[in-house]
């Protein structure tokens, strides 16, 4: 009686906890899909900054870790290009 006991409110909690898991599931994914928007925006800080928040709520999404990890190399590559035209001009200057 004692073990049925235990094992019934076992049960209940892991439904209780289901829920909990889908919403922040749920919470991530959107959280992605506004980091996504702004980085199709070419926002990149922005983005920058939406995917950092959603790979802090869930480390082990490989959305956000990709999205966070694409969105650094595109910042990258932003400022070599910048970098590359600001030598450029001033080459030209002289």
């Amino acid at each position: 009686m004692h073990y049925s006991k235990l094992f019934s409110n076992g049960i209940l909690i892991a439904c209780l906890l289901t829920p909990v898991s889908s919403f922040a599931a749920d919470k991530v994914s959107a959280c992605v899909e506004s980091g996504k928007t702004l980085y199709a925006a070419k926002n990149y800080i922005k983005a920058k900054e939406t995917f950092t928040r959603c790979v802090k709520m869930d480390a082990s999404n490989v959305d956000a870790l990709l999205s966070l990890a694409g969105v650094l190399a595109a910042l990258q590559t932003v400022r070599a290009e910048n970098y590359s035209g600001a030598l450029s001009d001033t080459f030209c200057a002289f």
